[in-house]
């Protein structure tokens, strides 16, 4: 949800979201449409700061995410998930061929 209820994002902008059952904080950090949005997440025992570069193609577009987290919880969670996260928090997208056109 976004902070004051509306659905558009802006530098500065505060909403909260759940993964993996814990709630997070956050704050939009940059944001130009169609081009980039980054922000960072805080909960207890985590901060994260998330990016997604955004490249259009003739399709829609290429979204590159980079992601680094830092706390107890972050440690804790890289052992649970050695091999990365990409099935459960991004609704298997990797590997899914989202970006890629069907030949």
């Amino acid at each position: 949800m976004n902070e004051g209820g509306g659905s558009d994002l802006f530098a500065g902008a505060c909403f909260t979201w759940r993964t993996f059952g814990v709630d997070l904080v956050s704050t939009v950090e940059e944001f130009v449409p169609g081009e980039r949005i980054a922000w960072v997440a805080k909960a207890s025992g985590v901060t994260a700061y998330h990016a997604w570069l955004i490249t259009p193609t003739d399709l829609g577009c290429h979204v590159l995410t980079e992601e680094t987290q830092h706390g107890e919880l972050a440690r804790r969670a890289a052992c649970s998930f050695p091999a990365g996260r990409s099935a459960g928090a991004n609704g298997g997208w990797k590997g899914s061929g989202f970006d890629s056109p069907k030949t």
